[in-house]
């Protein structure tokens, strides 16, 4: 039986052979819609050959559709062996003969009973050859658990393996967000691995935004594929902003944090922020590394937490040491392009 999951609720899905790389052996199958697969001719493990390939779909009812390739595996089965009685009394076989060794009509040779031993002998004993199952490997079985802990800037997202598929995963984790049904490798898609081995497994998601839906859906991979859950929601509570742009913690008062190298600040709801020493300032993270400061005087000015109290100027291409507040409302740097020291106002 084939079955394809459907991240849209109540989706109805069908099932065909189709055409394309894999599909040799197609014809010699007949699938249902309801992903039944039958065979269409008659298999013989002795004449035949053991592994078969064919391609299936999965197909909703708005013809969204998946492929994959499949390998039909033919076991062998344990057979009567020649000489063994049946209902009427009689000895027979599958070439009708009539005991365990027939000359050949063509080579005058004795054809023994077909039934080779482990050592590659053939054995007239009786005793039937029973196979080795033949291992059923598939894509891991998944399930989105809802999340918890969720606050304004992280939650925690759980999910369960309910089937390894018969191999070990070699990773799990989750997709995450703003968009409907997260896809690997989708834009915007934040992926989440997990490090537990553990059937049940979480992880937390950090540096979310306050006031958002979040989409995400749990997934375990092994050497079949990914096998992905359904996809589950939740909503970040809205309250006063946060440094989403640097690594600070809250402070003691409410809209102030910490930061271990920016130091101390107030974060308005408007962005602005009054820096305990640099006065206001309007952060901005750089794409690429580190953070841009606007400060009236001084334009945009860029530091880092390996660089910070150096401050570089961009509007006049020169780094700045930042000293402190020099008096009553000034601030005091020093321009290392002018070779000066100048002042830059509080602004309070």
């Amino acid at each position: 039986e084939f079955n394809a999951t459907d991240p849209d609720v109540n989706a109805t899905l069908t099932y065909h052979l189709v055409s394309g790389a894999g599909d040799t052996d197609n014809s010699l199958f007949a699938l249902e819609t309801n992903g039944t697969l039958k065979t269409a001719t008659t298999f013989d493990y002795e004449t035949n050959a053991s592994t078969y390939s064919i391609r299936v779909q999965a197909k909703d009812e708005f013809n969204a559709t998946v492929e994959g390739n499949f390998t039909v595996t033919l076991s062998d089965v344990a057979e009567d062996p020649p000489g063994q009685p049946n209902d009427e009394g009689n000895s027979t076989n599958e070439n009708n003969q009539t005991d365990g060794n027939q000359p050949n009509p063509e080579n005058n040779e004795t054809m023994g009973p077909t039934n080779p031993g482990v050592d590659g002998n053939s054995s007239n004993e009786g005793n039937a050859i029973v196979p080795s199952p033949v291992p059923d490997y598939s894509r891991p079985i998944v399930d989105t658990l809802p999340a918890a802990e969720v606050n304004g800037m992280s939650a925690k997202l759980h999910g369960a393996l309910m089937d390894a598929g018969g191999q070990a995963p070699n990773e799990r984790g989750f997709l995450l967000s703003f968009r409907p049904n997260p896809k690997e490798n989708g834009s915007g898609v934040i992926r989440l691995v997990v490090e537990s081995n553990a059937s049940a497994f979480s992880v937390d998601a950090t540096a979310l935004q306050a006031g958002k839906k979040y989409h995400y859906r749990a997934y375990v991979r092994n050497g079949q594929g990914t096998g992905f859950g359904l996809v589950e929601t939740f909503v970040t509570p809205s309250g006063a902003p946060s440094p989403s742009w640097i690594d600070a913690q809250p402070g003691n008062a409410a809209g102030w944090w910490t930061s271990p190298w920016l130091g101390s600040f107030f974060l308005a709801e408007n962005g602005w922020v009054r820096h305990q020493n640099l006065g206001w300032v309007f952060p901005v993270e750089s794409p690429t590394a580190g953070l841009w400061l606007w400060k009236k005087d001084l334009g945009w000015l860029w530091t880092d937490k390996e660089i910070y109290p150096f401050l570089y100027r961009n509007e006049k291409g020169a780094w700045l040491y930042f000293f402190g507040r020099h008096g009553e409302g000034s601030l005091l740097f020093y321009d290392y392009g002018a070779k000066a020291w100048i002042k830059g106002m509080d602004n309070r």
